[in-house]
């Protein structure tokens, strides 16, 4: 699979955070930048220096052309 960070939908993002808020309040997760919340949630991984959505990462903040363009 050859995703990168341009694959991602930043909506997408915004949206996991928010549910996540509401599911546990206290947690620290949604108050990171997108990159390291993505990596923390191993979402995106490094591969040859570049950084690259996971399946788990394209399935739930991928555009859907790219999920699509991938997955197919």
């Amino acid at each position: 699979m050859e995703s990168t960070i341009e694959d991602i939908n930043v909506l997408a993002i915004y949206n996991l955070k928010e549910k996540l808020k509401m599911r546990d309040p206290k947690s620290s997760l949604p108050e990171l930048e997108n990159m390291p919340f993505l990596r923390d949630l191993e979402m995106v991984k490094e591969g040859e220096g570049v950084d690259r959505l996971t399946v788990a990462g394209l399935l739930f903040v991928g555009k859907k052309t790219e999920i699509n363009r991938l997955l197919a």
